[in-house]
């Protein structure tokens, strides 16, 4: 009989601390007050349009340069200085 007593004693145990960290999560949720006000984002689609398109220009332009380079030999005596 007193196994019987230690387990109702620790399913008690386990639904009071249970019921009692549900009432802390709900404490700890409503803690913030409402926020009205809008969020506000300064970017917009159009801005990162253009960003992206500047940096794929630059990447293509940079592997262009570098293609010149090693393949033409008036690029790479103009950019090195010395011939190929």
């Amino acid at each position: 009989m007193p196994e019987f007593v230690e387990i109702k004693n620790l399913i008690s145990f386990f639904t009071t601390n249970n019921a009692i960290s549900t009432l802390n999560k709900k404490k700890m949720t409503n803690q913030e007050p409402p926020n009205n006000e809008p969020k506000w984002d300064y970017t917009s689609s159009r801005q990162n349009f253009f960003t992206g398109a500047a940096v794929v220009g630059g990447n293509l332009l940079v592997l262009l340069i570098y293609l010149l380079y090693r393949t033409v030999p008036a690029v790479h005596q103009f950019i090195s200085g010395k011939p190929m």
